[in-house]
């Protein structure tokens, strides 16, 4: 079994989330408030029985309410010592310049003894939060890479690699 102690996002912690239930919605409070485009710590604190738990974290940055690939934090294994242990995961993640401003989105946290896919289970546990993203506060920087499709027919692929959070383009060729 398994049962979350704190969740944390920079200084920013929840308690009290213990209750076995396998789901608990804690979105009506934000957990925290980060800034698109700058680096942020989360902390997963956890206890369980089993030797290899596995533990996804995603945030749902689009607010479309489907968690995809890209918006995922965390999505892997904490090896353990047999029998009960007491779980720290903690590492970094920066919010992509292109998430959902201002706006409260799903930071969501399992744990299972398999396998998380698409941040569903039916044995762990997991816990929904609510995180506000603020925009960038350094001026956006553009930067494209380009590939040529078919330089005889000038056919070019833009690639964007633009930082900090640049919303609207202007071309002029």
């Amino acid at each position: 079994g398994f049962s979350f102690v704190s969740i944390e996002i920079n200084d920013d912690s929840a308690f009290n989330i213990q209750e076995g239930t396998e789901y608990m919605d804690k979105t009506c409070g934000i957990l925290s408030n980060i800034k698109a485009g700058e680096e942020n710590t989360y902390r997963i604190w956890f206890s369980c029985y089993v030797s290899l738990p596995y533990i996804k974290a995603q945030i749902d940055y689009n607010n479309d309410g489907v968690f995809t690939d890209d918006e995922s934090i965390f999505d892997g294994t904490k090896n353990t010592a047999q029998g009960f242990s007491f779980v720290n995961i903690q590492s970094t993640f920066t919010a992509p310049g292109t998430a959902v401003f201002n706006y409260p989105l799903r930071y969501r946290v399992t744990i299972d003894d398999e396998p998380i896919d698409d941040c569903q289970t039916d044995d762990g546990r997991t816990r929904d939060f609510s995180i506000l993203v603020s925009p960038p506060t350094e001026v956006p920087q553009s930067a494209f890479e380009i590939e040529a499709i078919d330089e005889c027919q000038r056919e070019f692929q833009f690639i964007d690699e633009s930082s900090n959070g640049p919303n609207t383009w202007s071309w002029d060729f």
